[in-house]
């Protein structure tokens, strides 16, 4: 992590849970309970790709809360966004939640998926990297450290050809399996095979698969 960048990040989200502590304080004595979620961390932005401005996080279909406009940081940008609780506004966070990230590039833009993160209390970093609006989309879930298997699912269009899916994972994939519930057997996409070796070709949306990763 880039010295400078780790300072800029270090005092943003400083500031942010001061903010967030201080609103809390001149509130009710239930508010000044209500748990503070903040999420955090660096958003790279390839070669004539549009910069993002924003961070939104969603929890289901509810905004709970969107970021200040992003700070340069070298060759990377840093986002600070403080997500709401359930307390605060219907929808949003509890313990354990899925929240989703999305890269927002204008005042109406409905944003790009670029991330998720789980709701808690406290500080939690995520980097980001910024993608095409026309992306085929991008998977859910973690990826493990090393070579392994992760559980994923695709929040794309359905019909995505799979090895345009594929190249959204910034890792090296070797197969994509997904459960056949007709056939009662995995149907697989193995990278780099011929075409007739790969029974699942095209992925939908909201498949649920796992993904083989070095």
């Amino acid at each position: 992590m880039p010295t400078r960048g780790l300072l800029v990040v270090v005092a943003a989200v400083a500031l942010l849970l001061g903010a967030a502590i201080g609103q809390r304080a001149t509130g009710s004595r239930a508010n000044a309970q209500e748990p503070v979620a903040i999420i955090f961390g660096f958003v790279a932005v390839g070669p004539g790709q549009t910069v993002p401005t924003r961070v939104r996080a969603l929890i289901g279909e509810t905004v709970c809360g969107t970021s200040v406009q992003l700070t340069q940081a070298g060759e990377l940008y840093v986002y600070t966004l403080l997500v709401a609780s359930a307390l605060e506004k219907a929808g949003c966070g509890v313990d354990g939640a899925a929240v989703r990230l999305q890269l927002l590039a204008g005042e109406i833009d409905t944003g790009v998926p670029a991330g998720q993160a789980l709701w808690h209390r406290g500080i939690t970093r995520v980097d980001l990297t910024a993608v095409a609006a026309s992306s085929a989309g991008a998977f859910f879930g973690e990826l493990p450290a090393g070579p392994g298997l992760a559980q994923l699912r695709w929040a794309g269009p359905s019909g995505t050809a799979m090895a345009r899916a594929v190249a959204t994972i910034r890792r090296e994939v070797v197969a994509v399996y997904r459960w056949n519930t007709q056939r009662q057997q995995f149907d697989a996409y193995v990278v780099g095979a011929p075409a007739e070796a790969s029974a699942y070709t095209m992925i939908d949306a909201e498949d649920i698969v796992f993904v083989r990763v070095k």
